[in-house]
């Protein structure tokens, strides 16, 4: 074995001095590396409720996207949009409008409004007196079903800003 350094080497009247040396400073040194590890399981912590957070955003407005296709489906299918259509599509989307800001909030706003003024009007047909109102009530569902139908290719639009993944740094 080769011989230690001069300044490794321990006299006899040194050991009393190293083992109050390490007395003092060993647990400062074991407090420091175990805030460092604690310090390194904070940040995983921090990066991970983050990742957490952008993919329930993703996911609650990938629920709004698929519950506003599916009205705007309907309509285009069957001509027409009822209470329960746009009952479940407002359960679909509680609260997720909140999510989205400015182009797309309105876009949401202005298909419920849209779609709640074409049902109006088809609730109204019922109790129309006689055959003008009727046909005026029929054209006026028409042409706010028409302004729904005209959005849907503004959908993919204003959704690809907030569905994209490859954005989302994850």
């Amino acid at each position: 074995m080769p011989p230690l350094p001069k300044w490794l080497e321990i006299q006899p009247d040194q050991i009393a001095e190293l083992i109050q040396g390490i007395q003092a400073w060993g647990p400062t040194a074991i407090a420091f590396v175990v805030g460092l590890f604690i310090a390194f399981i904070g940040l995983r912590q921090l990066r991970n409720g983050r990742q957490k957070l952008r993919l329930e955003m993703f996911d609650r407005r990938y629920s709004m996207y698929e519950a506003t296709k599916l009205l705007i489906d309907k309509i285009a299918i069957n001509g027409q949009v009822s209470s329960a259509d746009l009952v479940e599509f407002r359960r679909n989307v509680r609260g997720a409008e909140f999510l989205f800001d400015g182009e797309a909030r309105k876009f949401f706003k202005s298909l419920i409004d849209l779609s709640m003024r074409a049902d109006l009007a088809r609730s109204k047909q019922a109790r129309a007196k006689d055959e003008t109102a009727l046909g005026e009530l029929f054209d006026e569902e028409d042409q706010y079903l028409k302004l729904v139908e005209a959005e849907s290719p503004n959908l993919e639009k204003i959704f690809a800003r907030y569905l994209d993944l490859s954005k989302m740094g994850i």
